[in-house]
């Protein structure tokens, strides 16, 4: 069914959960957004429609937005991250084998979990990708049929942001926050896993100064523009 242009508009922006802020702000160039949504909007009224009716519709928005509970708690979520980075490691793919499964469950549980000799490992039915120091994956390599090993990369580091779980509970948008961040400095996220409290990025070693300093920076500003 045909929509009007004010109920296109809203339910276009509505669903940018990502623009949230900006729009309690008023951060928003509502020109250049209604330019964005233009064709979207006639897919949804279902006619041609003039580029003022757009923006009006949109400063209407904007105007009359009032933030969900949830949008109001992404700063404050994002004001819990902490950062660690972590060098000198390695990813390698592999068929999930028995071998293969067998040879890491045996190197698992000769990890020494109370030093930083951890690894991570990620199951999927036929396939496991496992994150490593480069001599652990070397010695796990020598006894892997090299039938199984899909790929396998040395150049590998991992970001880490922690979080306080229970105010993740009550909020979203904040992995596409940090997702935004790889993507705009043109960093490729190789894997991506998320633990109770934690979301971890593995990416290129030669990226990590910028990732680290955008990261470190943004979440400097988030502290000055929040302070409680």
């Amino acid at each position: 069914m045909a929509q009007s242009v004010s109920r296109a508009v809203k339910e276009i922006l509505s669903n940018l959960a990502y623009l949230s802020f900006a729009f309690q702000h008023q951060l928003v160039n509502e020109s250049a957004l209604a330019r964005f949504i233009h064709p979207r909007v006639e897919e949804k009224t279902g006619a041609p429609v003039s580029r003022g009716a757009v923006i009006a519709a949109v400063r209407r928005f904007t105007i009359s937005f009032k933030p969900r509970h949830k949008d109001l708690k992404l700063m404050q979520f994002l004001k819990s991250f902490k950062i660690q980075l972590r060098t000198g490691l390695s990813e390698a793919n592999f068929m999930r084998t028995k071998k293969t499964a067998a040879v890491l469950a045996e190197h698992s549980a000769k990890t020494q979990w109370d030093k930083v000799e951890e690894f991570y490992v990620l199951n999927r039915p036929n396939e496991i990708t496992l994150i490593t120091p480069h001599a652990q994956l070397k010695a796990m390599l020598s006894r892997i049929p090299q039938k199984d090993v899909l790929s396998r990369y040395d150049d590998r580091a991992i970001i880490t942001v922690f979080y306080d779980p229970e105010l993740e509970e009550k909020t979203f948008g904040a992995l596409y926050y940090l997702a935004d961040i790889f993507a705009s400095l043109g960093v490729i996220v190789h894997v991506v896993f998320s633990t109770y409290s934690a979301n971890s990025f593995v990416i290129k070693e030669k990226d990590v100064p910028f990732v680290y300093h955008a990261l470190s920076e943004s979440m400097r500003e988030i502290d000055a523009l929040h302070e409680e």
